[in-house]
């Protein structure tokens, strides 16, 4: 019945219209291979609005629940289909326009070759005419037309292996060998493609040196592509010679290179340095890009939206950090353009560029927050110009760097208030964790907008953005009222179910916030969702995974180094201890103090968190009276934003867990004190704990412990 359907629209629809070219992929098994099928319908969804391709991949059903669309880089299966379907798009434009001044039709080209062979097989100016014919007429009449296959025609092997047969490479033009390669990048490779490829290189090694730069640069650009086919690295050490030539200041100062030369240099250079990463090639030198990105004048040479754009790719491929003036001018002129897509491209641009600062602070240790912060004035400026999915994007990426700004997020919350149509489609959830990464105060219409567009959406919302939204709501506020829509409908979505737990993928982020979750619920004895806990949750083999991560983590030497230096301090070995807490997922060391500010034996505590980090809610009042709990954590520099001295707002919403854990003081300790000597910690948390309120003096405490202990001893004998 399915099939019917589609061949029924199919038949109503034109062959060439957008819905008919899906349909035929899906409809007509006989001419697409059942595999490929849906992939080709796919493609077409793809080719239709090339921007959605980034984040895009297909849910799956879950115990007859839908799983939520995830965001994902492209594949390289999906990233070859796009390169094709250019390819494609190239040829028919070449290939047209070389026809165009042979002045006959594809057909009579085809027929005169095929009665006059050995006519038109005297030289590559008679042959290709009829491989650009023949391309056209399969692109045009194959049944996998835009479905983004290879070419397969007897008739092109057949020209191209006539070619090297009788040696017509060696009186052709440099146009006409370009023209190979541009064919080369749609036929299906084989033993005898293969073959004459790397005889077309061996012939084109001979004569590079002789070509004009242009054309040298479309050769490049072609092998690039080539290889990727082939999976071979064509021409790599040409191409990186003439590539390192052209960067040279030398040849910049003598006006080799100027205008549109620039940009055909950049575009080839973003190819390069993209297949040299993929592919493992030494097209070129990452290190000469980045000098040559140093001394390229960008204000006299980029003028047009396409240059900006391959010009910050560039930068994004070697890791170079575009300067912020000139990222400045860059977006101004990406957004000028007016375009959709163009739009999007600008929201890439200022992504690639946080990333990057991401990444400089992995590898090198330290971030340019400035660079940062001026990243972000350049975005506020433009904010309102880009769609509000972009938006949301972008200040979400602000704040999972732990870059904290209310203007901007006020701002786009505003928009989002104002335009948002669909939690999902808006990116409403990735909001909702921006407000607690950078712990700012929510707008209570700003909340309703959210709990409204969940109610109204209901089931069609992915499960894991549920999850996500009714966790971040819940760690930044609290629980309300206002959010029991958005938690029945997260208990609804079938992931708190038990039959869902147990397919869950282990290591998957959606076991250990169903933990954050369940966690903060009972932490707030909310009862009405406490009951609807499955009583299996924590024995899930996903959530088992990270009990048992964090205990390892619970032995890693910087928590021991803590407690080593609190039970000295204290008094004794017992005095103590290390403990997960699963729903933050943190280790603390705690120990605890009597009705006289002493001191207790860890033995006699009852434990609010299990072995394994287990909220244990019988033990969060099980203390004598005035007795405390007190928590030491280590405290990290992601636990601080980079451009203010304070806690983020997730480390704040932990330290607030442990509180409502029963927590009375939360000592924390720098990282850095870890590190150092352990006396240099012994020393600062002696007079970390000596701000404890009522705390007796330590300067003698471990004297006293043990005098006390001696008389005890003394009078239990007697």
């Amino acid at each position: 019945m399915f099939y019917s359907a589609l061949r029924y629209v199919y038949r109503s629809c034109s062959r060439h219209s957008f819905v008919g070219r899906i349909t035929q992929c899906l409809a007509q098994p006989s001419q697409c291979h059942q595999s490929l099928r849906f992939t080709c319908a796919v493609s077409q969804l793809r080719r239709r609005s090339p921007h959605k391709i980034w984040g895009w991949t297909m849910g799956r059903l879950t115990t007859g629940t839908e799983l939520s669309y995830s965001t994902k880089k492209l594949t390289e299966n999906e990233y070859n289909v796009i390169i094709i379907r250019r390819n494609q798009d190239h040829l028919e434009r070449e290939a047209k326009e070389y026809l165009l001044q042979d002045g006959r039709s594809e057909a009579e080209i085809i027929s005169d070759y095929e009665n006059e062979a050995r006519e038109a097989e005297k030289d590559l100016g008679g042959l290709l005419p009829y491989i650009y014919a023949v391309s056209l007429k399969c692109l045009r009449d194959s049944p996998t037309y835009q479905n983004t296959h290879l070419l397969q025609d007897d008739r092109l092997s057949s020209a191209l292996l006539t070619i090297l047969d009788k040696g017509l490479m060696e009186e052709s033009f440099p146009r006409q060998l370009i023209g190979l390669l541009l064919v080369g990048v749609l036929i299906q490779p084989s033993p005898e493609i293969l073959q004459f490829y790397k005889e077309l290189e061996r012939h084109m090694s001979q004569v590079w040196s002789e070509w004009h730069v242009k054309i040298r640069i479309d050769a490049c650009h072609r092998w690039l592509r080539l290889s990727v086919l082939h999976k071979q690295n064509y021409l790599e050490e040409q191409i990186r010679i003439f590539l390192k030539h052209l960067m040279s200041e030398a040849e910049l100062e003598r006006k080799e290179l100027g205008g549109k030369e620039i940009h055909w240099l950049v575009s080839v250079l973003k190819s390069a340095t993209h297949y040299s990463c993929e592919l493992g090639g030494k097209w070129v030198d990452e290190n000469d890009v980045r000098h040559f990105l140093q001394e390229l004048k960008f204000d006299s040479e980029f003028s047009e939206p396409r240059e900006v754009y391959r010009y910050v790719s560039l930068c994004k491929n070697v890791e170079y950090l575009v300067p912020s003036d000139i990222l400045w001018k860059g977006l101004e002129i990406l957004l000028c353009d007016g375009t959709e897509e163009y739009k999007i491209r600008a929201f890439l641009c200022i992504k690639w560029m946080l990333g990057l600062a991401q990444k400089q602070k992995l590898n090198k240790g330290f971030m340019d927050v400035q660079y940062v912060t001026e990243l972000a004035e350049i975005f506020k400026k433009h904010a309102s110009l880009l769609p509000l999915r972009q938006q949301i994007g972008i200040t979400w990426e602000f704040s999972v760097m732990n870059y904290s700004d209310h203007e901007m997020l006020l701002k786009v919350a505003e928009n989002f208030v104002a335009n948002a149509q669909d939690i999902d489609g808006d990116g409403g959830h990735s909001l909702v964790h921006a407000y607690l990464l950078m712990d700012c105060n929510t707008d209570i219409a700003f909340l309703k907008k959210v709990v409204d567009l969940v109610q109204n959406q209901g089931r069609n919302i992915p499960p894991f953005k549920l999850l996500s939204i009714s966790c971040d709501l819940m760690c930044h506020h609290g629980y309300y009222e206002l959010f029991s829509g958005i938690l029945d409908s997260c208990f609804q979505s079938g992931l708190m179910k038990e039959e869902s737990l147990n397919v869950m993928k282990p290591k998957g982020n959606a076991c250990i916030r169903i933990v954050e979750l369940c966690g903060r619920l009972e932490i707030e004895q909310i009862d009405k969702y406490v009951k609807k806990i499955p009583p299996s949750l924590y024995k899930a083999d996903g959530i088992q995974y990270f009990a048992e991560k964090l205990k390892n983590i619970c032995q890693h030497s910087s928590k021991k180094a803590v407690l080593e230096a609190v039970q000295t301090i204290l008094g004794g070995p017992h005095m103590a201890r290390v403990t997960p807490v699963l729903p933050i997922y943190r280790p603390i060391v705690e120990f605890c103090l009597n009705e006289l500010n002493e001191p207790v034996d860890m033995k006699l505590v009852p434990r609010v968190f299990d072995e394994n980090g287990f909220l244990k809610m019988e033990n969060m009042s099980a203390l004598p009276e005035r007795w405390r709990r007190i928590a030491v954590w280590i405290l990290h520099d992601e636990d601080f934003f980079i451009n203010k001295p304070v806690l983020t707002g997730e480390a704040k919403a932990d330290k607030k867990f442990l509180y409502q854990a029963g927590y009375t003081e939360v000592l924390k300790v720098p990282f850095s004190m870890v590190k150092g000597k352990s006396a240099s910690l012994h020393k600062f948390l002696k007079e970390e704990l000596k701000k404890i309120p009522h705390i007796r003096n330590y300067t003698d405490l471990s004297c006293h412990i043990i005098m006390k202990s001696y008389f005890y001893g003394l009078f239990s004998s007697s």
